[in-house]
Formats: C-alpha cells, structure tokens, sequence
C-alpha cells in the first residue's frame, strides 16, 4: 500500500491517472468524492502530504523542493500508464515542482497539468500569513471562503479546528512564502483554473504562468479562492475535457 496515495471505496484502476494535491492545510480527503464525476475513465489518486489526516504522525514539511522530491520518490511507481496532475493553490505549486521532477528524473510526462488557483510569481504580503495570530488567520482564511459558517457560532468546533489545522495551515503559508521559483518550460500542456472572484490570486499572477509552458490556456469558474468546492463538477467535467478521454 503506497501512503502517498489516498485509496477510499470509490477508488478504480482506470487507463489514466490523475495525481491531485490538495490546497494549504488540505489533506487528500478534499478529493474523496471526485471518482465520481469521472466514472471509469479516469483514476483519481489523491496525494496524501506527510503531517495530516493518515499521516498525522508525521513531521510536517516546510520546503517545498523537499516536499517535491518526497512526492516524485512517492509516485514514482504509479507513473506506469497515461497521467495527469493537478493542484490547488499551494497544491498547485508542488504540482508544478513535482511534474518538473517527473520530466527531469523519468523522462515521461503528464498529458495535462492542471494548476488551480495557483501563482508561481506571488506578490509578498505586508504580513505574512504564516506570521498572524490566530484570530487574525481565522479572519483571513474565513474571507477567502475556506471555513465552514458552522465554525463561526460553535465556539468548541472553532476552538478544536484552530488546534489540529492552524498549525498545518501555518507550516504550509510558510512553505508558500519562502518559495522561489527557478524558471523551467515545461514540455507538457499546462492548463490554468482561476476563480471569477478569487481575493488571493490575481488574474495577473494567473497569465503568469504562460512562460512555463509553449501549450497554456486559463478557464474561469465562478466562485473564490476555493472554487473547486463550489464548483466541483464544473472543474472536474473540464479535466476530462482537457484529458480528452
């Protein structure tokens, strides 16, 4: 059984593959439920990063080059048909390392990378995110549209996500605020997701990624910075279109 990948009940072995690394403080469970929407064309493989959820026990990793390489020497095995990547926000970014190592290292590559409300050229923050107090981050993260409004009036489930998440949310705002891109051409398709109303991503910082790849295309959704939960069907109905399968 590889940790790395998350299998749950609705897991099937499909000819095609997609890798999905989830957001900051996100562990693989936030694509549980995307089998579904991709019947048996393609295997969902959620990525499950060391520090949370199954992996709790775990160190936590703050650097994201190391974090790539420990996903590469993950997967590396499960690279053995026709694949995809994607990634959200912070996911987004080691999708984007991590399919530089797939290249580099393999010689394969994915037939589409998805990067989802993601910015490799991030404009620095007056404070950094992983730097606020408590409060201050539950602010920040509720404003994007990553906390549940159940959250805001249960002071015991506040205080217990605050607790087991804002440790995990902090390690990886750090691991975004510390990465420096090294410019690399991808030679695979690299297709954009953006949010109409995403507060944390510009439209700028989206195009952006154009220079990492000759093949670039960005879809809008409606919804913010988390976008993938509101519009998950949406999002899912146009991987399969990018994959073409």
């Amino acid at each position: 059984m590889n940790k790395w990948i998350l299998k749950t009940k609705n897991s099937i072995e499909a000819d095609h593959k997609l890798f999905c690394i989830p957001y900051a403080g996100g562990g693989a469970t936030v694509f549980r439920d995307w089998q579904k929407y991709f019947g048996d064309k393609i295997s969902v493989c959620p990525v499950q990063l060391p520090g949370r959820e199954s992996r709790m026990g775990e160190p936590l990793v703050n650097e994201i080059h190391q974090l790539a390489d420990m996903i590469y020497e993950g997967i590396k095995d499960e690279l053995d048909r026709s694949f995809s990547v994607f990634g959200h926000s912070m996911g987004g970014m080691v999708a984007y390392e991590v399919t530089k190592r797939i290249i580099e290292r393999s010689g394969k590559k994915p037939k589409v990378l998805f990067m989802s409300a993601t910015s490799l050229t991030r404009r620095k923050k007056n404070i950094p995110v992983s730097r606020l107090e408590d409060e201050a981050l539950f602010k920040y993260i509720r404003n994007l549209g990553g906390i549940d409004d159940e959250l805001l009036s249960n002071e015991k489930i506040r205080h217990m996500y605050m607790e087991s998440y804002f440790p995990i949310i902090k390690n990886d705002y750090d691991l975004i605020e510390r990465y420096i891109c090294e410019p690399y051409k991808l030679d695979c398709k690299v297709r954009a997701f953006a949010g109409r109303d995403d507060a944390e991503i510009s439209e700028i910082e989206t195009e952006e990624i154009e220079q990492f790849t000759n093949d670039f295309n960005i879809r809008f959704f409606d919804g913010g910075h988390f976008f993938i939960n509101s519009s998950v069907e949406e999002v899912c109905r146009e991987i399969m279109r990018e994959v073409e399968l």
